[in-house]
C-alpha cells in the first residue's frame, strides 16, 4: 500500500490470494466493494520510533511545524478553485513564518507544483528539497506536520507527531475513505483556523512538557 493510492482505492478492484494492508480500515472498504482475498494487517516497520527517535522527540526545543507540499489536485476540484486556495495557502503560511519555524518540503513527484508557491513566499520559510535529508529525518524535526494527504503525513501520525489535515472542497469525500482521520493526534483545520489549531497544540504540547518534568 502507499499513501498516493487514497485517491483510487475506492474506484479499484482486485482480486489475489493474500492482501496486506496497514490498517483494518482499508480491509473494510475493500471488503465492501466486494473485493476477494485474505486480507491481513500488516505494520509497516517506518511507523515505529526506536528508541533513539524517542529522546530525540522528547526533547524540548522551539516549536517547529513542517509542512508536506500539498498536491495541487487534493487543494480544488478545479483548476480555478485550487488557484485559489494556493493563493490562501501561501499567504497562511507567510503570516504563519512571522511566528513560528516553518519548513515545507516538496513532494519528490510534484516538485514543479511547489514553483507556484516559492515564488510568493516570504523568505521566512525554510524549502526543503526531497533530496536535502530522509523524509524520517524531515518528521523528527517537526512538532508539528501540516498537509492534505500523502505517507508523510500517515507516517508522522503513526509515530505520534502532531498532525493538521487541511480541509478544501477536494478534501471532503476523502474524509469518508482515509484512515489518517482516526487517529487521536490528527484533526482537520480550514487554512483560516490554522493558526488556531496550532496555538491549541502548542499549549497541549507545552503542557505535556510542563507534566514531566
Amino acid at each position: 500500500m502507499h499513501g498516493d493510492k487514497h485517491f483510487y482505492a475506492k474506484h479499484a478492484f482486485f482480486e489475489s490470494s493474500r492482501c496486506y494492508c496497514w490498517n483494518s480500515f482499508y480491509i473494510n472498504i475493500f471488503k465492501k466493494g466486494y473485493a476477494k482475498s485474505d486480507f491481513r494487517v500488516f505494520e509497516n516497520p517506518a511507523f515505529t520510533l526506536n528508541n533513539h527517535e524517542k529522546i530525540k522527540t522528547n526533547q524540548s526545543q522551539p516549536l517547529s511545524i513542517g509542512i508536506a507540499t500539498p498536491h495541487m489536485a487534493t487543494l480544488g476540484n478545479t483548476f480555478t478553485q485550487a488557484a485559489a486556495i494556493t493563493e490562501h495557502f501561501v499567504d497562511t503560511i507567510n503570516s504563519l513564518s512571522k511566528k513560528y519555524h516553518i519548513t515545507i518540503r516538496p513532494h519528490p513527484f510534484y516538485k514543479t507544483e511547489l514553483d507556484s508557491i516559492l515564488r510568493h513566499l516570504d523568505g521566512k520559510t525554510l524549502v526543503e528539497q526531497p533530496n536535502a535529508k530522509l523524509p524520517r529525518k524531515f518528521l523528527l524535526g517537526s512538532h508539528i506536520v501540516i498537509g492534505t494527504i500523502s505517507t508523510l503525513l500517515i507516517e508522522a501520525a503513526k509515530i505520534g507527531i502532531q498532525v493538521i489535515v487541511i480541509q478544501t472542497p477536494a478534501m471532503v469525500d476523502i474524509e469518508k475513505y482515509h484512515f489518517l482521520y482516526t487517529f487521536d493526534n490528527v484533526r482537520k483545520s480550514s487554512l483560516d483556523d490554522l493558526k488556531k489549531n496550532i496555538e491549541e497544540i502548542e499549549k497541549q504540547l507545552q503542557h505535556t512538557i510542563d507534566t514531566n518534568l
